[in-house]
C-alpha cells in the first residue's frame, strides 16, 4: 500500500546481454552494491544478446514494479533511432527512467554510463606503435554493435595519424567470447596466406585470452613473434602466461 501511495518500489531493473561473460558479473556486483547503499533491490534479466528478447524484457520491466532500468543493449546501430522511442515511452501515470551502459543512444532523455571506446582503442593502438609495431590487426565484436564501430574508429585514427596503412585483411571478427578469439587466430594462421601483422588488439580480454591460446598451440611466441593486447582488465588476463597487456 505504501508503494502504491508513493509510486516508489525501491526496485531497479537490470538488463544485461550475457551474464556468463566474465565482464558482466563485476558490473552487476557494482550495481548491487550501489543499490544496497541506498535501500534498493535489483530485478535482473539476461537477454543472451537476443534483441527481441531484450525488447520484451524492457516492456515487462516498464510495466512492473521498478523505479528505473539499467540497460546494456545489444541493439544494432541502425535500429537505435527507432528503439529510442520504446526506451523513452512510459506507461500511463509512471515515469521509469532508463540509463544505458556501454553504448550511448545520444539522447537527453536517457542517462548513460560508459567510457570512450574510440579514445581508448586509439591509445591502445598507439601503445603498440610505440613498441615498434607497424602492421597491427584488430579483433572486434559483432559488427552491428556500436562498440565495434567505436573500436574500429579508434583503430583507424591511430593508424592514419602514424601514417600506417589500413588493411582489410587485418580485421578479425569475434563475439567477445574466448572461443571466437581462438578460432579467429587459428584460421588466420592456418588458412590461406599467412598474416604479416606482428601485433593484435582485441576488443575485450576474453577474445584476447582465446587468441593467446591459439598462438601458443600454433607455436607462435608471445610477444616475440606476436604481441596480443586485451581490453577490460578482467582478472583471468593475469592468470595466463604470458599475461595480457
Amino acid at each position: 500500500a505504501s508503494s502504491v501511495k508513493s509510486k516508489r518500489t525501491h526496485n531497479i531493473g537490470v538488463l544485461l546481454p550475457e551474464i556468463a561473460m566474465i565482464f558482466f558479473p563485476d558490473v552487476l556486483e557494482g550495481i548491487d552494491s550501489a543499490a544496497k547503499e541506498r535501500g534498493y533491490k535489483l530485478f535482473f534479466l539476461s537477454t543472451g544478446y537476443n534483441f527481441e528478447e531484450e525488447k520484451e524484457n524492457l516492456k515487462f520491466l516498464k510495466s512492473s514494479w521498478v523505479d528505473g532500468i539499467l540497460l546494456d543493449s545489444c541493439c544494432k546501430q541502425a535500429d537505435m533511432p527507432e528503439y529510442l522511442k520504446l526506451l523513452t515511452t512510459n506507461i500511463p501515470s509512471k515515469n521509469v527512467p532508463v540509463v544505458t551502459l556501454e553504448s550511448s543512444f545520444h539522447s537527453k532523455k536517457l542517462g548513460f554510463v560508459g567510457i570512450d571506446h574510440v579514445k581508448y582503442t586509439k591509445m591502445a593502438i598507439q601503445h603498440l606503435i610505440e613498441q615498434g609495431h607497424r602492421d597491427i590487426a584488430i579483433m572486434g565484436g559483432p559488427g552491428h554493435l556500436p562498440l565495434s564501430a567505436d573500436n574500429m574508429q579508434g583503430y583507424k585514427e591511430a593508424l592514419r595519424e602514424a601514417g600506417l596503412p589500413i588493411k582489410e585483411e587485418n580485421y578479425l571478427q569475434g563475439d567477445y567470447l574466448p572461443v571466437s578469439g581462438y578460432d579467429a587466430v587459428k584460421k588466420a594462421f592456418t588458412q590461406g596466406k599467412k598474416p604479416t601483422w606482428t601485433a593484435l588488439f582485441c576488443a575485450n580480454d576474453q577474445m584476447a585470452i582465446g587468441a593467446v591460446k591459439a598462438a601458443i598451440n600454433l607455436g607462435i611466441k608471445i610477444p616475440g613473434q606476436l604481441a596480443i593486447m586485451g581490453f577490460d582488465n578482467v582478472f583471468p588476463g593475469s592468470l595466463i602466461d604470458p599475461q595480457l597487456t
